[in-house]
């Protein structure tokens, strides 16, 4: 997800399409504007070349694929009004499209509208407004400089569109979604996102998932109310010398109307990063109800005759990068990560591991190239379910 747009609340400036790892200097095309008026565009073009063997599950597929990361390619337009009264308005879209479809050709692939929203800045903050990112495990994500700018999990060899990142072995997937969200100004490094969403009742994709224990409903599903996410941030930077730390929290409960029981989808996180003249350690942690061992909200979560029943489930990941040479344009780094649903509530303990390592480089000023490796492993009830391991060559083109 690349630097080009801003969120409001000030100097902060957080992408919404990431260029992960941390904020990226905004690459945009200013088309110009009248009166005041402004447009632009900007986006990212990235694509991987992928070999994968399955030593466990998916038949023991190997295959080489062509194919989106976890953060896929990104148009962005901008239209910012005049000032009035100390206020800017401004309106956002976002089209994600992936490169390939899946192994049946021309069915899989996508295009997403993940962003339409208006953004009401002045001194009091923002209000976004309309469809965009989402608030719960965000800086965990933005701050994920391993697999964000590369590939992470994959979630089959023949599926099509983006792969996982870390979604399930370090933090759950914030999604895009219809909001309205407040975030504060800049106030001395520390800034809070907090926001109603339209809620969630069945299982994120559930067609194009792994399989998970949640999701399957005994009654008519209904939610009265919309989902809560907030998130605090406080970063400070003195020369050579960055440091940012994070906490957040997510709520939203879901009744079956035949049993007349409930479960809660929620979570916590907080996390930190430090970086000290090109060295830099990150780690983070969430636990959650109602998401699952996959990392997609209400994806664990079960409704039965016995009643509704939510899986409770940690994430977490650490990982080192440090850049270096002239003007810093390599980066190397490794990290690792974990999601575990507890064997509780009628669902089975579930692990996912995934450990890598990647080299980045900026060969031109637009254009830098990737190296990945990775293996992932699922465990369920201490028996090995899936395991693969993964190399992996891109280019991601910046605009």
């Amino acid at each position: 997800m690349d630097g080009t747009y801003r969120w409001g609340g000030g100097a902060v400036a957080v992408a919404v399409a990431l260029t992960l790892g941390g904020p990226a200097p905004a690459r945009s095309a200013d088309v110009g504007g009248a009166d005041g008026w402004n447009v632009s565009f900007g986006g990212l073009i990235n694509t991987f070349a992928v070999n994968a063997r399955w030593d466990t599950g998916n038949n023991e597929e190997e295959t080489t694929r062509v194919m989106s990361g976890f953060n896929p390619s990104k148009l962005n337009f901008h239209v910012k009004t005049p000032k009035s009264r100390d206020v800017e308005v401004s309106g956002h879209f976002q089209f994600a499209p992936s490169i390939q479809s899946n192994k049946a050709r021309f069915a899989g692939e996508s295009l997403e509208v993940r962003v339409a929203e208006v953004d009401v800045t002045g001194r009091f903050g923002t209000f976004e407004i309309g469809r965009g990112w989402g608030v719960f495990n965000s800086q965990a994500i933005i701050n994920d400089s391993a697999s964000g700018l590369g590939v992470g999990r994959i979630p089959s060899p023949d599926r099509g569109g983006p792969t996982f990142g870390r979604i399930g072995t370090g933090y759950t997937y914030t999604d895009f979604a219809a909001k309205i969200v407040y975030a504060t100004p800049s106030l001395g490094g520390f800034q809070l996102r907090a926001g109603l969403f339209d809620p969630v009742e069945t299982p994120f994709g559930g067609g194009s998932l792994p399989a998970n224990s949640g999701g399957t409903g005994a009654g008519a599903f209904e939610t009265s109310a919309p989902r809560l996410e907030a998130e605090a941030s406080y970063g400070v930077k003195s020369g050579s010398v960055a440091f940012k730390v994070w906490g957040g929290g997510l709520y939203q409960t879901i009744t079956d109307k035949g049993t007349k029981s409930e479960a809660t989808l929620g979570g916590a996180d907080g996390g930190a990063r430090i970086d000290v003249s090109g060295f830099a350690v990150t780690g983070a942690y969430t636990t959650t109800e109602g998401v699952g061992p996959s990392g997609f909200q209400a994806n664990g979560f079960v409704c039965d005759a016995a009643g509704c029943r939510s899986s409770k489930t940690d994430f977490w990941y650490a990982g080192v990068d440090y850049t270096f040479g002239k003007d810093r344009k390599t980066t190397l780094g490794a990290s690792t990560g974990r999601g575990k649903q507890k064997a509780e509530g009628g669902f089975g303990k579930v692990e996912n591991a995934l450990d890598m390592a990647f080299v980045r480089h900026q060969l031109f000023p637009q254009l830098q190239i990737m190296v990945e490796y990775h293996q992932f492993k699922t465990t369920a009830e201490s028996i090995e379910s899936e395991k693969y391991h993964a190399y992996v060559v891109g280019t991601q083109f910046d605009f």
